[in-house]
């Protein structure tokens, strides 16, 4: 029930997408978010059983578009993980840093779908590759280095000139230690930097 509503989220922004006018992601930008990372939820069917304590991390993001249907960006996380997996107690976490590297999709950028010039949302998709180095716990006996690819989707929408707030959910999946897969929500804020839109 949980993946049938994450999934039909991340659909409900791509077809979105008809009703964006296709103009924030198209320019450079700099964002400055916050967010969660949680490995606990049921429908992700992790290996071994999980905790229920969530991680928190700031990132500042930067991207800059390709084409018409493509915005590259690329991003730089502090957190601290708190959920090093259930045989361990609530003490043991490790502070991590992350860099990010990924593709944004707007498909209405390319006119994939009717193009109705609406101003009041812009959702996208997401796609990268995250590498992460953690500050080894001893006790935890994590790997100093993870990666993990993502996958999700999110929207900005506009408050001020050059000014936007959104919402991003993705699924990740790691690489290496465990393989467990987490949910990662963000919310931030995007400064445009110009109008430099792909042609």
């Amino acid at each position: 029930m949980f993946c049938n509503k994450k999934l039909l989220f991340v659909l409900f922004c791509l077809l979105l997408s008809g009703m964006s006018n296709g103009q924030i992601i198209r320019n450079r930008y700099i964002a400055i978010q916050g967010g969660a990372i949680d490995f606990s939820t049921r429908w992700l069917k992790n290996p071994q059983p999980q905790n229920h304590r969530i991680s928190a991390f700031s990132c500042i993001e930067y991207g800059y578009p390709i084409s018409d249907f493509f915005t590259v960006y690329s991003n730089i996380s502090l957190g601290h993980l708190k959920n090093m997996g259930a045989d361990f107690q609530s003490e043991i976490g490790s502070d991590f840093f992350r860099i990010g590297l990924g593709l944004l999709l707007n498909p209405n950028n390319g006119k994939f779908f009717l193009n109705n010039r609406s101003k009041m949302i812009e959702p996208y998709g997401i796609i990268g590759y995250n590498f992460d180095i953690i500050n080894q716990n001893p006790t935890a006996g994590f790997n100093r280095t993870i990666g993990s690819v993502c996958f999700g989707a999110g929207f900005w929408t506009p408050i001020a000139d050059k000014l936007c707030v959104g919402y991003r959910y993705s699924i990740n999946q790691r690489l290496a230690q465990d393989y467990r897969t987490f949910n990662q929500h963000t919310i931030g804020m995007l400064i445009s930097l110009g109008d430099n839109s792909a042609d």
